[in-house]
C-alpha cells in the first residue's frame, strides 16, 4: 500500500519556519515558531507519514483510524516506532498530518487549469528522470530504491515532489509576493542597529594608579625619564591590581580617564591625573576603530532580515486561518476519535 509523506517544501524557509516537517528519510522536525493554533499541541517524537491514497483496506494490525482530505490514516502513523504513544503524542502526529493535508488541498484549489496542465507535465518529467537516475529506466528498480531509504515507494516520492512544488508555489501567493519593504523601514532598522552597523571604536589600554604623592612623583620621573609605560605598570608604585592590558569602548573608563584616553593615538599616554583620592596614568597601546557600514551597504541584510520577519507573521497568520476554517469541519472534530481508535490498538513495545 503506497503512503505520502505528503511533505511541505523543502526549499521554502519560512515554511519550515513554521511547520518543520520531517520525512521518514529524514530532515526538519517540528520548530518552535508553529502556527500559534497549533503550537501549544503539536510536539514529534517520531517521523511520521500524511496517509494512505489509495482504496486499500488497512492491514488487521493497522487499520485506518479516519480520512482527511481524501487520505487514509492508520493507526501506526499516530503510535510511531520508538516508544510507546500517549495521547498527546499521537494527537500531535494527527494535527500534523491534518494541517498538512489541508495546507496541500488550499494549494490544490488556488492553482488555474493552465498551472495544473504545467504541473502535471512538470511531474511526469520528475517521475521519469528519477526512474532513469535510481532504476536505470526501471520503474520497479527505483521503486525498491526508494523503499530501501525509507521514502515509500516511486508513487509516494513523486507525490511528494509534486506536493512540495505545489505548496511552495502557493506560499510565494501568500507570503513572499505580499512582502513590501520600504525605505523608511529600512532607515529606522538601520538606526536601531547602530551597535551593529556603527561599531564603537575600542582601545587595548594600560593602567597605572598611585595612591600617594611620593609614588605618584616617582612614577612621573619614571616616564619622563623614558622608562616604557608597561614597565613602569610592573613598578610597586604601581596600585592597579591588573597589571596587563584591557580592552576598553568609549565610555568605558571612569573620568577623568575616558576623557584622557579619547584624545590619545596608540603609543601614547596622560599625563598624571587626580582618580578616585588618588592618581592615575593611562597609556593606549593599540585602537581598534571598525569601518561603519553605510545604509546603501547596510540595505540588503536589513532587507533581507525584514522579509524574514514579515514573511514569519504572514505565514502565522496564513497557518492559523486555514486551521480555523478546518477546525469547523467533520474530520478536525473527530481528531480526539482518531487517537483513541490508534492508542487502542498499541501493543507493548517487543510483544
Amino acid at each position: 500500500m503506497p503512503r505520502t509523506t505528503g511533505k511541505l517544501p523543502a526549499d521554502t524557509e519560512l515554511w519550515w519556519r513554521a511547520i518543520g516537517w520531517r520525512s521518514p528519510s529524514g530532515g526538519r522536525v517540528l520548530a518552535a515558531t508553529a502556527a500559534a493554533a497549533l503550537a501549544a499541541t503539536l510536539t514529534l517524537v517520531a517521523p511520521i507519514h500524511g496517509g494512505q491514497v489509495d482504496d486499500a483496506p488497512g492491514r488487521v494490525d493497522d487499520p485506518v483510524v479516519g480520512t482527511i482530505a481524501g487520505y487514509r490514516i492508520h493507526a501506526s502513523e499516530l503510535l510511531g516506532k520508538d516508544r510507546p504513544a500517549t495521547h498527546e503524542s499521537a494527537l500531535g502526529r494527527l494535527r500534523m498530518i491534518a494541517i498538512n493535508r489541508v495546507a496541500v488541498a488550499d494549494a490544490e484549489r488556488a492553482l488555474t487549469d493552465e498551472q495544473r496542465a504545467k504541473l502535471k507535465t512538470w511531474t511526469r518529467t520528475r517521475r521519469a528522470e528519477i526512474v532513469a537516475e535510481l532504476g536505470e529506466g526501471d520503474p520497479a528498480k527505483a521503486d525498491r530504491v526508494l523503499r530501501q531509504r525509507g521514502e515509500g515507494g516511486l508513487d509516494a516520492y513523486v507525490r511528494d515532489l509534486r506536493e512540495r512544488s505545489l505548496t511552495s508555489r502557493r506560499l510565494r501567493q501568500v507570503v513572499d509576493d505580499r512582502i513590501v519593504i520600504v525605505p523608511d523601514e529600512v532607515r529606522r532598522e538601520y538606526r536601531l542597529r547602530a551597535d551593529e552597523f556603527r561599531p564603537p571604536t575600542t582601545r587595548s589600554v594600560r593602567l597605572i594608579r598611585a595612591i600617594d604623592t611620593a609614588a605618584a612623583d616617582r612614577i612621573d620621573r619614571a616616564l619622563a625619564d623614558g622608562v616604557p609605560f608597561a614597565e613602569v605598570a610592573e613598578s610597586p608604585d604601581n596600585a592597579q591590581r591588573r597589571r596587563t592590558p584591557m580592552q576598553v569602548i568609549d565610555g568605558g573608563l571612569a573620568e577623568p580617564l575616558a576623557s584622557a584616553v579619547v584624545t590619545l593615538e596608540a603609543g601614547q599616554h596622560s599625563p598624571r591625573v587626580e582618580y578616585r583620592g588618588g592618581f592615575a596614568w593611562v597609556a593606549v597601546e593599540r585602537i581598534d576603530a571598525p569601518a561603519p557600514v553605510t545604509l546603501a551597504d547596510a540595505t540588503p541584510a536589513i532587507e533581507k532580515d525584514l522579509r524574514r520577519r514579515k514573511g514569519t507573521e504572514l505565514q502565522r497568520a496564513y497557518f492559523e486561518k486555514l486551521f480555523t476554517e478546518a477546525g469547523h469541519t467533520a474530520p478536525f472534530r473527530d481528531l480526539e476519535a482518531m487517537v483513541r481508535a490508534a492508542l487502542a490498538t498499541q501493543r507493548p513495545r517487543g510483544n
